[in-house]
């Protein structure tokens, strides 16, 4: 049994402010462009030094406890690049639901990753810690930082934006879950004559929500709407409570509206069943 203090990590989820698929790549994988934001709905990841190997247990009896589960990959493939013989015993606390497009797997591996480095002792160029972090996964990079940030490729491209959000962030996530590959098989490409970057376009329309309302869209929506009612539900519910810009995060199952209000954001989730996440984020959330 672990006998070393443990380190303690809060590992955030995201949301994705727009996501907008551009094309699929030879390789498999597609190129996107998304705005990632963090929201205050936090896993915990607890570190603790052992002689060697890596252990680990988790609170949702539904997630892999072994050398499948992200975290452990994450141990794994800093010890094997480094070549050091340490151990970590990994003790995860989840409250992010998996399936929901938060990224929490994501967020719980970075958080692996950042704790390592302090207790393993590694000094490592940002840049290196990054290239392990996107062979993890494509949204593993944004959680090194987290924040609000551009992502492209696939989505393992970061480019930290000034946490300037305006707006509350009210996220819900009913009790489905939805696969990222299955939501991929059954998007439709959205074409988009004379684009222009998302970046761009978000920066010019972040302050007005109008213009953000026009911005900003998923491109896996309509395939997830069409076959899960429960998130079509979730996203005509917070319509009528008054949020704005309601969309998917991601993939889903999560959807989220934004509002400048606070009595709006603290109400609009009061009567929804208990089978349902939710999460309250104030305006320029920085984890």
């Amino acid at each position: 049994m672990p006998t070393h203090t443990p380190l303690a990590l809060e590992a955030p989820a995201k949301v994705n402010l727009g996501f907008e698929i551009i094309r699929r790549r030879s390789d498999g994988f597609h190129d996107i462009e998304t705005i990632y934001s963090s929201i205050a709905l936090t896993d915990t990841v607890e570190l603790t030094l052992i002689d060697d190997g890596i252990t680990m247990d988790c609170t949702d009896p539904s997630l892999p406890a072994g050398n499948t589960n992200l975290c452990a990959r994450a141990a794994d493939t800093l010890r094997r690049h480094t070549g050091l013989q340490c151990g970590v015993h990994i003790s995860l606390k989840k409250r992010i639901p998996h399936g929901a497009g938060l990224g929490g797997g994501s967020s719980d591996a970075a958080a692996v990753l950042k704790g390592l480095l302090k207790l393993w002792s590694i000094r490592m160029a940002e840049e290196e810690v990054a290239d392990l972090a996107a062979g993890l996964g494509s949204d593993v990079s944004f959680f090194l930082h987290g924040g609000l940030a551009f992502g492209r490729g696939r989505g393992e491209i970061i480019q930290p934006m000034p946490n300037v959000f305006p707006y509350w962030i009210v996220c819900v996530v009913p009790p489905v879950r939805i696969a990222t590959s299955w939501a991929y098989a059954n998007h439709k490409l959205v074409e988009r004559p004379d684009r222009t970057s998302l970046l761009e376009r978000f920066t010019g329309s972040v302050d007005d929500m109008l213009s953000l309302e026009r911005t900003l869209s998923n491109d896996f929506e309509r395939a997830v709407m069409e076959a899960q009612p429960a998130v079509r539900h979730v996203r005509d519910a917070l319509r009528h409570r008054g949020l704005r810009c309601v969309m998917m995060s991601g993939s889903g199952s999560s959807v989220f509206g934004l509002t400048t209000d606070a009595a709006t954001a603290l109400h609009a989730t009061s009567d929804l069943s208990s089978d349902h996440v939710v999460s309250v984020t104030p305006p320029r959330f920085a984890p």
